[in-house]
């Protein structure tokens, strides 16, 4: 792959499963271990890199969600203690349980409330799918398609300068970085027309390959399920 970016023909694109952090924006070129002259160089390549990783939770209540696992977490039935000297992180996947669960909820509350049998489990999934979208405890609007998959919210990372704002933690010390691989683009499921639409993060900043070339690539994307 030597010197193929040079040209600007070509763009990695790179799938992150793992939820993005602005503090941990360097990881995706950068290495406590590098030199600084290949620290200039792996910031070259990543103008030619985007990062998609599924859209970070937006609602102000999110913070709350996440103490409330923590607390419970101390109580019975689960009892789990925590010997670290900070808080426990707490992973999306606490929500996405919390939203199975909420779902699960009201549609048997619905079935309930309709005099049909709440062992019905066909009848109560068709009604969490006959749903079509609904909010997460994160904050994003997921889409429910006819099969009961929920399609994800993405985002688009991109190299730009780096804010003076961040803090970067994990580095060992006091580093700053000239450029981060920071939130583009997010995608999202319009309710009415159940098409993926794109919402700018930012003011779009000069990439490597062109904005225009930016803008064109980011409206074709499709949002996969997950």
């Amino acid at each position: 792959m030597r010197k193929l970016l040079d040209s600007r023909e070509y763009v990695i694109i790179y799938i992150d499963l793992e939820a993005y952090s602005e503090s941990a924006s360097y990881r995706y070129f950068w290495r406590m271990d590098m030199r600084q002259h290949l620290v200039d160089v792996a910031i070259k390549a990543a103008g030619s890199l985007l990062v998609i990783v599924p859209t970070p939770p937006q609602d102000k209540g999110y913070k709350e969600f996440v103490e409330n696992v923590r607390q419970y977490n101390f109580k019975e039935p689960f009892s789990f203690p925590n010997k670290l000297p900070y808080p426990k992180h707490i992973t999306e996947f606490a929500a996405y349980l919390y939203d199975s669960v909420i779902l699960y909820a009201e549609a048997l509350a619905q079935t309930l409330a309709e005099n049909e049998d709440p062992r019905n489990g066909s009848y109560i999934i068709q009604k969490i799918i006959n749903r079509g979208r609904y909010q997460s405890v994160t904050g994003a609007w997921m889409h429910i398609d006819e099969n009961g998959d929920v399609e994800g919210n993405y985002t688009v990372l991109a190299l730009q300068p780096a804010p003076h704002n961040i803090t970067l933690k994990g580095l060992g010390g006091e580093k700053n970085l000239s450029h981060l691989m920071l939130l583009m683009a997010r995608f999202q499921y319009d309710g009415d027309t159940g098409e993926p639409s794109m919402e700018r993060c930012r003011k779009w900043a000069p990439w490597v390959m062109g904005i225009d070339t930016l803008c064109r690539m980011c409206s074709k994307v499709e949002v996969n399920k997950k």
